[in-house]
């Protein structure tokens, strides 16, 4: 009768039941560890990041791109009187010229600021002649135009 016990054993669904229970108590047991770690790590507060120390030094200063140069000619063409309907007055005066002047003007202050270079009289023609002095003069690298800061003046000065 014993070996029809032993198979009646394990037939027995109560004993596989009872390793379903241990094992069960097993994995509530971790999940119950695993919530308190989560608890316990909630209630840590995270390290705040080091920030850099602030620096006494001026910010970097911008190099100028030619769109920076054509928006402040833009704005100083607004300011003055240059845009007012007038008799249409031919300026024939050489692109050199222009340069002398603002190469002139630099030697004599060293560093100016871009709206310094358009002085009156204010016409149209002369007011572009001496962008484009401007322009060919930091195209061949005579004269620097700087912007120390952000939407700050445009400067000019001669280069080394």
């Amino acid at each position: 009768p014993r070996p029809e016990e032993s198979s009646e054993a394990a037939d027995d669904p109560r004993l596989e039941l009872v390793k379903q229970l241990v094992q069960y108590k097993k994995f509530k047991d971790a999940a119950a560890l695993l919530e308190a770690r989560a608890e316990e790590q909630s209630q840590r507060l995270p390290r705040q990041p080091m920030l850099a120390p602030a620096s006494a030094a001026p910010p970097p200063v911008k190099a100028v791109e030619l769109w920076d140069l054509v928006s402040a000619f833009g704005r100083l063409m607004r300011e003055t009187l240059a845009l007012q309907i007038q008799t249409i007055a031919i300026d024939e005066t050489p692109l050199h010229v222009y340069m002398e002047m603002i190469l002139q003007q630099l030697q004599t202050a060293k560093r100016l600021p871009f709206s310094a270079l358009f002085t009156p009289p204010y016409t149209r023609g002369r007011l572009v002649g001496l962008f484009l002095a401007l322009l060919e003069l930091t195209k061949t690298r005579r004269i620097i135009p700087e912007q120390p800061e952000p939407l700050g003046d445009i400067w000019l000065s001669l280069a080394e």
